[in-house]
């Protein structure tokens, strides 16, 4: 067999094996997919490290602005359905994908200001080079991934908005992510698993 034929052999392998990882690269979180350990800074520098170990339930991770008014608009709602469902066992965790030289509102100052004004006392990550951001698909602030604990892996179990109404907490209607929690915690398949998102862009490096 001359090089020729060897090279046209070889080369849709190469570009098959190319393709291959570029989408795995690029491919995000679906419902039922286990969501993969990975490494954050909180906004004080100490690092966290989310795995199945992380909580009893399950975790909620929100990602989250300081500047968007949709997520100011859901601070108060983060902390009471954090005061509810971490002691049963769903750790909250909040992600800020944003760039602080894009916006004045997310520098580490104004967020503890912000933590410290609403009593978010939950574990508050930074992103900085938006790599969880993109595993995760999250496109807006704020967006919800509710990840379930089974067999000792956390699965994707919920993605998408808070409730119905994200400017009025007062016009609520449906609240999807407290659905989500109870049917879990039930020990039944979430109805919802997916919502389209209402929010703010975030800014992509």
């Amino acid at each position: 067999m001359n090089l020729f034929k060897i090279t046209l052999l070889f080369f849709p392998l190469s570009i098959g094996l190319s393709f291959t990882q570029t989408f795995a690269q690029n491919s995000t979180y679906s419902i039922g997919d286990e969501v993969e350990s990975f490494l954050l800074k909180d906004i004080n520098d100490k690092s966290f490290v989310l795995n199945s170990s992380s909580a009893q339930k399950g975790v909620i991770v929100i990602f989250i602005s300081n500047y968007c008014p949709f997520a100011k608009s859901y601070e108060d709602r983060i902390v009471s359905i954090g005061r509810t469902y971490e002691p049963k066992g769903f750790k909250v965790v909040l992600i800020n994908p944003n760039n602080p030289a894009d916006y004045e509102e997310e520098s580490n100052e104004k967020i503890r200001a912000t933590i410290f004004e609403k009593g978010l006392s939950f574990t508050y990550l930074l992103d900085p080079k938006q790599t969880i951001t993109k595993r995760f698909g999250a496109v807006r602030t704020p967006q919800v991934f509710v990840l379930e604990k089974s067999n000792n892996k956390l699965k994707l179990a919920y993605s998408g908005l808070i409730d119905d109404s994200p400017t009025d907490p007062a016009g609520v209607s449906r609240n999807y992510l407290e659905d989500a929690l109870k049917n879990i915690l039930n020990n039944n398949m979430v109805p919802t698993p997916t919502t389209k998102v209402i929010g703010c862009a975030i800014r992509w490096k």
